[in-house]
């Protein structure tokens, strides 16, 4: 049987919290049972084994007298009646406030400061309550807040009624009961269990009695309070909290929820929950969590979000260079990742900014956080400022319903990558500063300030000091972010990694041309190192893609040579028009090349077209070793 917890009301109040059990679909049965209480009622049998009562006012005041059972009171906080008051006084200037025992002290208050007119009343005794309303009415009242009852009763005499209960505050205290339900009933059931449940919580929960006197504390909760579980036991749990949070709780008579309180230098959360039996408090149950695992729980959340595009892909294991300099830059990159200040990458466009930034979030502490890249003259500075801080609902013409969360909220303990951040316009940058000096960010259209932890990596292929000095780009903004600095040198200045480069797009692509073309490598590299690429790296990937395209199915080795020679010639035109450089007016025939004068090695080469360069599937057609075809092919020199 499961946990089972009683609604003891009626009228309205009963058919919202049932409503509102069928929508939370809680794994415990609640029972209705609609009656007004007094002191003379006996509880039906069928009730014998519900574990907790949910009431409030008069009932649950009545229910806490004739049972042992825990009664849960949904109390009406002064918050509820101001937003009935809000609804309320569209029909009355003066509404009444017709609630069961209520103490108006903080309602004084809040009515001074806010300068509004309010009739307070309250009732102890149910037969009292209409003849009270009709006095109202007759003083020239039209509207009541109150319970369900009371509304009722308003309604009934052509008054209108404003119900106080608010759902959220409903659903609050049917999870208490729930909670306390189904930890009352396994207790019941197994001792056991039910210590196994407390010890394995991800939750610190401690039973303490009506003094404070702590008589069950489980494992994290002892780990909160940094001492072994038995050392605790029969101590105040007063004493775990010195800033004194927790001084008044045996005083406390109703459930008090996200206490902030301080344990040994952290911070934690602590839910109260009283225990009472014949209305004396005898019991009290705290839950205390660790503000990190609910940091931990947040990012859960933010990671299941949808994360299209905010995945880095490149690691440094990417990277194969023969360069000593860009083998130092890397080296440098690495130690940088391990650091969690805000880093720039400087370089010519192509060079491969986005892909060092991805390689240094990998190889960081954030790494299993998102990656989220913005291209910041991609996007035009009003859609850019929605994009990067968010936005609420209705904060703009076709603004999304429900908002936005920004990518500073997306990329919350892992990485923003703001590209060409020399574009960003200057009235965005003093809001990115902003950002970035508090660590928090307020949507637009918003009111509240949303923190977030995200390391931030810029790129830019113009000198940023140069514009700070044309006012064109913030000093400030130029010093938080410029921490770290990585110049990535333009491909011209490590060429001995364009043929690797090359290799390498080739593998991807179209690895069976590798082969074909290892006899000639030293050639290729040299015709690859007689071009600048002042696109850089982006513009030797492309122009190995256009290479790729270009070949023929039966393409030979000279074929091949040539065919890399010709898209030379004209990436050269398009950048000088006029006469080529003599190495490249015609197609250079390299020493290799020129082995197909001899027959033997015409043969060769022919068997290694046949295999697509398979050195060894040749060495067998041909009935030698791999070692002779390879010193054949190494040895030779050409007839002149």
């Amino acid at each position: 049987m499961r946990p089972q917890v009683c609604v003891v009301s009626v009228g309205r109040l009963s058919k919202v919290i049932m409503d509102q059990v069928k929508d939370m679909n809680p794994p415990v049965d609640f029972i209705l049972y609609e009656v007004l209480m007094n002191k003379d009622i006996i509880l039906p049998k069928e009730l014998e084994n519900v574990d907790v009562f949910l009431s409030s006012g008069y009932n649950a005041k009545i229910l806490k007298q004739i049972t042992d059972k825990p009664v849960i009171n949904i109390n009406i906080s002064t918050y509820d009646i101001l937003m009935a008051l809000s609804e309320s006084s569209q029909f009355d200037e003066k509404p009444v406030v017709l609630i069961y025992e209520n103490d108006f002290s903080k309602l004084n208050r809040i009515r001074n400061i806010l300068k509004i007119e309010i009739i307070q009343d309250s009732y102890t005794q149910l037969e009292n309550v209409e003849q009270m309303i009709m006095q109202h009415k007759q003083a020239g009242r039209k509207s009541v807040i109150g319970s369900g009852m009371v509304c009722s009763l308003a309604e009934k005499h052509n008054m209108i009624g404003t119900f106080v209960f608010p759902q959220e505050s409903i659903r609050t205290f049917i999870q208490i009961a729930a909670d306390m339900a189904a930890t009352i009933r396994k207790e019941v059931r197994d001792k056991k269990q039910l210590s196994s449940v407390i010890n394995y919580s991800n939750r610190g929960i401690v039973f303490t009695d009506h003094t404070g006197k702590i008589f069950v504390c489980n494992p994290l909760a002892a780990t909160f309070f940094q001492d072994k579980p038995d050392n605790i036991i029969g101590r105040k749990i007063q004493s775990f909290f010195p800033d004194n949070e927790l001084k008044d709780i045996t005083k406390i008579t109703e459930t008090e929820i996200n206490i902030m309180a301080h344990i040994n230098g952290r911070d934690y959360v602590v839910n109260v929950i009283p225990i009472f039996h014949k209305e004396e408090l005898v019991n009290i149950l705290l839950y205390i969590d660790d503000i990190h695992f609910i940091q931990k729980t947040d990012q859960h959340i933010r990671e299941n979000l949808p994360r299209e595009g905010f995945i880095a892909k490149h690691t440094f294991d990417n990277y194969n260079s023969a360069s000593p300099s860009f083998k130092a830059l890397i080296s440098t990159a690495k130690k940088f990742a391990l650091n969690d200040e805000s880093i720039v990458i400087s370089g010519e466009t192509g060079t491969g900014k986005e892909v060092l930034a991805q390689s240094i979030h990998n190889f960081s502490n954030r790494s299993k956080g998102a990656f989220v890249p913005v291209n910041c003259s991609a996007i035009s500075p009003n859609l850019l400022e929605s994009e990067l801080f968010g936005y609420d609902e209705g904060a703009f013409t076709g603004a999304k319903k429900g908002g936005k969360k920004g990518l500073f909220e997306m990329a919350h303990l892992g990485t923003v990558f703001l590209d060409e951040i020399g574009e960003l316009d200057l009235s965005l940058q003093t809001k990115l500063l902003r950002v970035i000096q508090e660590k928090e960010v307020m949507h637009v259209g918003g009111s509240k300030m949303i923190p977030f932890d995200t390391r931030i990596i810029a790129a830019t292929n113009k000198n940023l000091w140069d514009l700070v000095q044309k006012k064109e780009f913030r000093e400030d903004l130029y010093y938080r972010l410029n921490v770290l600095e990585i110049n990535l040198i333009p491909l011209k200045e490590h060429k001995e990694d364009i043929y690797i480069l090359f290799k390498n797009f080739l593998a991807e692509r179209a690895p069976q041309i590798l082969s074909l073309l290892e006899p000639i490598s030293a050639e290729i590299d040299a015709l690859l190192r007689s071009y600048k690429w002042p696109g850089n790296v982006r513009e030797l990937e492309n122009f190995t893609k256009l290479f790729i395209a270009s070949l023929e199915p039966k393409n030979k080795l000279t074929d091949v040579y040539r065919l890399l020679n010709d898209l030379l010639q004209k990436k050269l035109l398009k950048l000088n028009p006029g006469p080529l450089p003599n190495n490249l007016s015609k197609p250079a025939i390299s020493p290799v090349l020129s082995l197909y004068h001899d027959k033997e090695m015409q043969k060769i080469i022919e068997i290694l077209d046949l295999t697509k360069g398979n050195q060894s599937e040749a060495a067998k057609i041909l009935g030698m070793s791999r070692v002779t075809l390879w010193r054949k092919l190494k040895n030779y020199q050409p007839e002149d």
